[in-house]
């Protein structure tokens, strides 16, 4: 699977021809696929679930959100997870079933990206050697903070810690 940059979502076939195309929006952030096949896609402050077979299965759009800035990406619980910018939800984890929203966290200090980078979100575990049970995300928050933070929030919703990241205003991908 990959997006081009007009938000065409291609499935290709191991012997590399199209399966199919879809037309999502302009792209906001990785394409993140589940075990069962089914392609996951943000563009602004939507994500959209894109069955098997190209055809639209789900879209969860953020009433008050100005764009996906983390993800989409399916979590080891098969949830799908995603960052969502200033006035929007923040962290977020969504049903693979149908879309709805099980929870959502604006982040302390509140996730905030200044141009949108739609970076990845990496799971892991919460202690050394344990299953992964929480993601890591970063973000400038040049609009409501010092400049730049790393997250990690806990599968069930909670934040479980933010570091500062030295004042630097485009974060690496974690």
């Amino acid at each position: 699977f990959f997006q081009d940059d007009n938000g065409h979502l291609y499935a290709l076939r191991p012997d590399g021809s199209v399966k199919w195309i879809f037309q999502g929006g302009y792209p906001a952030g990785p394409v993140a696929v589940g075990a069962d096949g089914v392609a996951y896609i943000a563009s602004d402050y939507t994500i959209r679930a894109i069955d098997p077979t190209g055809a639209p299965k789900w879209q969860f759009t953020d009433p008050n959100g100005q764009s996906v800035i983390g993800g989409p990406a399916v979590g080891p619980d098969g949830k799908v997870y995603a960052a969502l910018d200033l006035l929007g939800l923040g962290a977020i984890a969504l049903s693979p079933v149908d879309g709805h929203l099980v929870w959502s966290n604006p982040g302390n200090p509140i996730l905030a990206e200044y141009g949108q980078t739609g970076l990845e979100l990496v799971f892991g575990p919460g202690s050394a050697g344990g299953q992964p049970d929480q993601f890591y995300f970063t973000c400038d928050n040049r609009t409501t903070h010092v400049y730049g933070h790393l997250y990690a929030f806990s599968l069930d919703g909670n934040q479980k810690w933010t570091a500062s990241l030295g004042g630097i205003s485009q974060p690496p991908q974690v």
